[in-house]
């Protein structure tokens, strides 16, 4: 028996733990997601099944064109610097992080207190910087390899300077001598792979944009219920613990033996049963106890102190003191607590550098598309979501393209309860309290929410029409388009008929048919209702913006999407 916790025993322990929460997460996020999507899909195509909705017929009317200009200045000037300034405070927090980590470490471990070691256990400490930005910040793929240039380069000149350097310099005992002990290019390496290989393989696992929108909600549930299944087990095999399972075990065999059950198999059949039960009674208990902070979190969302970003950054962080703790658990059980602390550092430093003033010209973003582009679609949402949350909201209709990726923490916790169709617009009052709860106000962070519609066969019309009435600037995604998408038919009719299409971005690639574009146009403005506002316009005035992708594309969208707001 083991006679008490020692910090290798533990060590072992949070490793397989986080390793089996890690497995369990990502199967968990997939099969939710893909059980979630079918779960829409179905109600999507189904007919709500009751009194019509009659789509809005109001007619939106173009803001001054003097205006409009300087405006666009102000809001494109917040879609460029917005994500910059929100990752300059992260990280400064995740700095603070990785001060408290390294002071942390050369109390812990006295032979690692060494400046040069401490420099490069601090270097190792600030990778959750990078990562966090790369999951989260503005993107592209030539500011991910400069960022990993950026932080790997210290440490290799360190390296090569130490190696480098003249032998009178080594033999004069100069700081050189010492640089080139601490830091050899094996050194280097084992530490970083120590510290961070297996956090980031992981993390790249379930916090990748395909299941980021329900991986840290997961891990949450998943860690606090198989930590409680670990932690039970450990305790059976204590001391103490060993004691009260045995003596739980014989009151059981006496109990079974005086009811006049007697077999040669049934002890070990009752002690099976019993760690099964002390098994499942840890799970079940702890997790209720992580649906019931699941449950925190969904009113913390509602309430605004948290959103999807603040999610997986404390998803990210959290985790990686996870792993510190378990390496620092091999010191003493009480060193363990270290990188706890440094997370909640974390947190204190992020919230005190929270910005004091809020945006308050908001600029509403309507995002119609064809859904057939699928992942096309759905990285373009992701793309201009990281610019445009700094500017205004997003709204769309959910569809197939975008269900997995903007599904909210309340909406999934009604899903896993069973409570999904509560959030389907059905009838005119269902779309009345939806547009009412239309999320427009900024987050404490500053970044606003993506409101998704989710609608019926014989609602979606409607919710449209809503929609762009409400919405400042729309964008509709028409790379792909063919006369085969009768409902990107309606909407440009609708555009038409009812919006001023200044106020319009129509996108388009090589992959749009314009041709039909511009039939379905030309057929608008022949049926073109009298209210109109683009009655003065005509059909080949309408400009079709192209889009290839990458980043200078996606800012000369941002660009155009703020003049026509």
């Amino acid at each position: 028996m083991i006679e008490e916790l020692t910090p290798f025993l533990l060590g072992v322990s949070l490793m397989l733990d986080i390793m089996l929460v890690s497995a369990l997460t990502l199967l968990a996020s997939a099969l939710v997601l893909w059980l979630y999507r079918r779960r829409v899909l179905r109600a999507m195509a189904a007919s709500a099944g009751g009194e019509a909705i009659t789509p809005d017929a109001a007619v939106i009317s173009a803001a001054p064109a003097d205006s409009r200009a300087d405006r666009a200045d102000a809001l494109y000037r917040r879609a460029l610097r917005g994500p910059w300034r929100a990752d300059a405070r992260d990280a400064a927090a995740g700095a603070v992080f990785a001060l408290l980590m390294t002071g942390a470490l050369g109390l812990a471990f006295p032979a690692m207190s060494a400046p040069q070691r401490l420099a490069l256990f601090a270097w190792c400490y600030a990778w959750p910087v990078l990562l966090a930005w790369l999951l989260t910040g503005p993107g592209g793929a030539r500011a991910a390899v400069f960022a990993l240039a950026a932080y790997f380069a210290p440490l290799l000149v360190a390296t090569l300077f130490a190696l480098a350097a003249d032998a009178p310099l080594l033999r004069s005992g100069d700081d050189v001598a010492a640089l080139r002990e601490a830091i050899t290019p094996l050194d280097a390496a084992k530490a970083w792979l120590l510290a961070n290989a297996v956090p980031t393989m992981l993390l790249l696992l379930f916090l990748n944009r395909r299941v980021r929108a329900v991986g840290p909600l997961l891990l949450g549930l998943i860690t606090i219920a198989t930590s409680g299944v670990v932690l039970a087990w450990l305790m059976v095999y204590t001391k103490q613990g060993s004691e009260w399972f045995v003596r739980a075990v014989v009151a059981i065999a006496d109990a079974t033996a005086a009811a006049g059950l007697t077999a040669p198999w049934l002890p070990r059949a009752v002690l099976y049963a019993s760690m099964l039960g002390v098994l499942l009674g840890a799970l079940l208990g702890f997790g209720a106890l992580g649906w019931w902070l699941l449950q925190r979190i969904r009113r913390a969302y509602l309430c605004k102190a948290i959103n999807d970003r603040t999610l997986a950054l404390d998803a990210l962080w959290l985790f990686f003191a996870s792993i510190y703790a378990m390496l620092f658990a091999t010191a003493g059980l009480g060193w363990a607590l270290a990188p706890l602390l440094a997370f909640a550092a974390y947190k204190v430093a992020w919230t005190a550098l929270l910005p004091r003033a809020l945006a308050q010209d908001a600029c509403g973003l309507t995002f119609l598309r064809v859904f057939s582009l699928g992942r096309r679609s759905d990285r373009l949402l992701d793309a201009l979501a990281r610019r445009w949350r700094h500017v205004g909201c997003l709204q769309l209709i959910t569809g197939p393209d975008v269900a997995h990726s903007t599904v909210q923490p309340h909406q999934l916790l009604d899903f896993l309860a069973g409570r999904l169709a509560t959030h389907f617009i059905g009838d005119a009052a269902s779309l009345d309290v939806r547009m009412r709860a239309l999320d427009a106000a900024p987050d404490r962070d500053g970044r606003y929410r993506i409101n998704n519609f989710f609608c019926h066969a014989d609602t979606w019309q409607a919710v449209l029409a809503r929609l762009v009435r409400e919405g400042d600037v729309v964008l509709m995604d028409l790379r792909s388009f063919t006369r085969d998408h009768a409902g990107c038919v309606h909407e440009l009719r609708h555009l038409v008929n009812h919006v001023p299409l200044q106020r319009c971005v129509l996108l388009i690639d090589a992959s749009t048919d314009q041709a039909f574009v511009r039939h379905t146009l030309n057929e608008a403005w022949a049926g073109m209702q009298p209210q109109s506002p683009n009655r003065a316009a005509s059909p080949d005035s309408v400009p079709l913006h192209p889009y290839d992708g990458g980043q200078t594309a996606l800012r000369r969208l941002v660009r155009r999407l703020c003049e026509a707001g």
